[in-house]
């Protein structure tokens, strides 16, 4: 099984790192002792930043890729179905609706099974 390396973002304290530092304003003990001074923030520049990656298992099965398609197609017709629910309603066909709304909620539960076996699925390969 070969993986994939997919780059994530750097954390706002990294982030808050690479650029430049911002002067504090002068506090009553600074100004008063005159030698007291502020800390400044730690610089480092964006190029010594690690980057960090997180490593996911690409799909390598025909089942994997099947099953995606599969759960779209089952989107796709639950959306279809709840379109043409709202056309009923509006045109007062509460009943046709309420029937086309039963189909919508079918394909969506079809669809959220083949998510589960598609979590399954990837919950074992690692």
């Amino acid at each position: 099984m070969s993986n994939t390396t997919i780059p994530v973002s750097p954390t706002a304290t990294e982030a808050a790192k690479s650029v430049a530092p911002v002067s504090a304003p002068a506090t009553a003990a600074s100004t008063t002792s005159g030698s007291a001074t502020l800390p400044t923030p730690l610089e480092v520049p964006a190029t010594q930043l690690k980057k960090e990656t997180a490593t996911f298992p690409v799909a390598s099965s025909k089942s994997d890729i099947e099953n995606h398609k599969l759960a779209a197609i089952h989107h796709t017709e639950a959306a279809k179905y709840h379109l043409e629910a709202a056309k009923h309603h509006e045109e007062g066909n509460h009943e046709k609706a309420a029937a086309t709304t039963i189909k919508a909620n079918g394909h969506s539960i079809l669809a959220q099974d083949c998510q589960k076996e598609d979590v399954r699925q990837h919950a074992t390969q690692n």
